[in-house]
C-alpha cells in the first residue's frame, strides 16, 4: 500500500488442466480420419502466470468538475504448455508445445458532477506460439510437416476495447440514460494465420432506474432497457478455430446479433 487509496501488487501463479472427454475421444468423421477414439497425442496443459499491477483511487473534491478518479494497470506474462489446439471444427485435437501470452490490461473510471460517469478499459496482448510442429496424419499426407513457430495464437484478438458514458441528473429522479462502444480487433483463426477475422465496433445505448424505486413500504422496482448494436453492424461475434474447408472455402464465421432489445425488469419484497 503506497497510500490507504493507492496499492501495487504482484502475482506468481500456475496451473494444471486434464484434458477433457470430448477431447481424448473425439467424433468420427465418417471415414475421413483413421486415427480416433483415443488420442494418445494429449497430454495435460500446465501454465505460469506472472503479473505486475497497480490500482489507484483519487478523490479530487467537490468544487472540481471531476470528483474521482478510479484506474488500474496491469502487466501479465503467461507460459503455456501443451496448449490443446482443435481441428476440424473440434473433431480431433492436436497440442501446441509451448505458446507466449504477453499483455498489458488497463481500466478507468471517472465520476464527475451532475450525475454524469465515464468508464473505459482497454487490453492489448501478443499472442505466439513459442514451440509447435504438426503432421498432417488426419489429412492422408503422413510424414508431412509443419511448423508454427512465432505465429500467432488463433482466436485471440490482439485488441479489447470497451468506454461508456452515464448520465444520471438529480432531476431525472433516479433514471439513467448511457451509451458505450465495445469491440475487438482482427484476429486469425487458423494456425498457419492465413483465415483472418475482421475487427468490429458495437454501439448500445440503455435507460433504466439507478436506485430501486419504492412502491411500497416492503416492495421496491428496478430495471432497464438495453438498444443493443444500434448501427446494426454485421459482424463475427465468434469463429471456429481451424475451421473445415467446404468447397475449398474455410466455414468459420458465428454472426452477431443484429440490432436487438434486451429488457428487465425486477421488483424487490421486503
Amino acid at each position: 500500500m503506497l497510500s490507504p487509496t493507492h496499492s501495487i501488487y504482484a502475482n506468481l501463479g500456475g496451473g494444471v488442466e486434464v484434458p477433457a472427454g470430448n477431447e481424448t475421444d473425439p467424433a468420427g468423421t465418417f471415414g475421413q480420419d483413421t486415427v480416433y477414439l483415443i488420442n494418445p497425442l494429449l497430454e495435460p496443459i500446465t501454465s505460469s502466470t506472472v503479473e505486475l499491477g497497480t490500482k489507484q483511487l483519487m478523490y479530487v473534491g467537490n468544487n472540481s468538475f471531476v470528483n474521482s478518479v478510479t484506474y488500474d494497470v496491469a502487466l501479465y506474462y503467461i507460459i503455456v504448455n501443451n496448449d490443446i489446439v482443435p481441428y476440424r471444427g473440434g473433431r480431433f485435437y492436436f497440442t501446441a508445445g509451448k505458446t507466449n501470452r504477453m499483455g498489458v490490461e488497463a481500466g478507468l473510471n471517472l465520476q464527475m458532477e451532475h450525475g454524469l460517469s465515464l468508464q473505459g478499459s482497454f487490453t492489448y496482448s501478443q499472442n505466439k506460439y513459442k514451440k509447435y510442429s504438426v503432421d498432417s496424419v488426419h489429412y492422408g499426407n503422413p510424414g508431412h510437416i509443419a511448423d508454427y513457430k512465432d505465429n500467432k495464437v488463433a482466436g485471440i484478438p490482439d485488441v479489447f476495447y470497451y468506454a461508456g458514458i452515464n448520465f444520471a441528473p438529480d432531476f431525472f429522479h433516479g433514471v439513467y440514460i448511457g451509451f458505450s462502444v465495445n469491440g475487438m480487433g482482427s484476429y486469425f483463426v487458423d494456425d498457419a494465420n492465413k483465415i483472418e477475422v475482421p475487427s468490429y465496433n458495437i454501439f448500445n445505448a440503455t435507460i433504466g432506474i439507478k436506485n430501486a424505486i419504492k412502491l411500497s413500504d416492503n416492495i421496491d422496482l428496478s430495471g432497464f432497457i438495453s438498444f443493443n448494436n444500434l448501427t446494426d453492424t454485421k459482424y463475427a461475434a465468434s469463429a471456429f478455430i481451424n475451421p473445415d474447408l467446404v468447397g475449398g472455402k474455410p466455414v468459420f464465421l458465428e454472426a452477431g446479433l443484429p440490432r436487438n432489445i434486451v429488457a428487465s425488469l425486477s421488483f424487490g419484497f421486503h
